[in-house]
């Protein structure tokens, strides 16, 4: 697991910072399709430690109401924009719907 684990980092964070950036212009241009592609890619990086092979639908919206209720996780999302975590659950459902 360790080895594992280091071995994705870079790639865990410099997708985690492409998620945030993607969900910040989408938020300030309002573009779906852009959101869309940030669930997208969150789902990606997800799965590298999921435990099943895919995350259910569920799951990542409970993640996304995470996100909104928990300072430690919102600190993560709102530091351009206080309403990003909101957007950003919003976003996960529309990707389900």
């Amino acid at each position: 697991m360790c080895v594992y684990f280091y071995s994705i980092a870079p790639h865990w964070q410099d997708s985690h910072e492409q998620v945030v950036q993607m969900l910040e212009k989408a938020y300030e241009t309002q573009d779906e399709v852009l959101a869309d592609q940030a669930i997208l890619l969150h789902k990606e990086i997800l799965e590298l430690f999921w435990p099943e092979e895919t995350i259910s639908p569920e799951a990542h919206i409970n993640l996304g109401q995470m996100y909104v209720a928990d300072e430690r996780f919102r600190a993560n999302y709102n530091q351009k924009h206080e309403q990003l975590p909101e957007y950003f659950l919003q976003a996960i459902q529309n990707h389900y719907k």
